[in-house]
């Protein structure tokens, strides 16, 4: 996953995987215009937790349908849904 910083005053991601480094969100997006408009919304915008939480439920089922474990996946699914009304 990716946190957002402020490091002297210019907004940067941090990728907490691999290793904590960072990139300036300004020289990411003019480096890459190849980027979708979801991407930079993504990179631009903040979300709040019930968002956040919403990724890593989602994530999760995923995870579980890939390894075939369903009835995980499915309570995983069931939860998702009450976070996204």
């Amino acid at each position: 996953f990716l946190a957002r910083i402020q490091i002297e005053g210019r907004m940067h991601l941090v990728d907490c995987f691999h290793g904590g480094r960072h990139f300036d969100v300004e020289s990411l997006i003019e480096e890459h215009p190849e980027l979708s408009q979801r991407a930079r919304a993504a990179i631009e915008e903040s979300n709040n937790l019930g968002a956040i939480l919403l990724r890593y439920v989602t994530e999760l089922q995923y995870t579980f349908a890939s390894l075939s474990r369903h009835e995980d996946a499915a309570l995983f699914h069931q939860l998702a849904e009450t976070l996204q009304s």
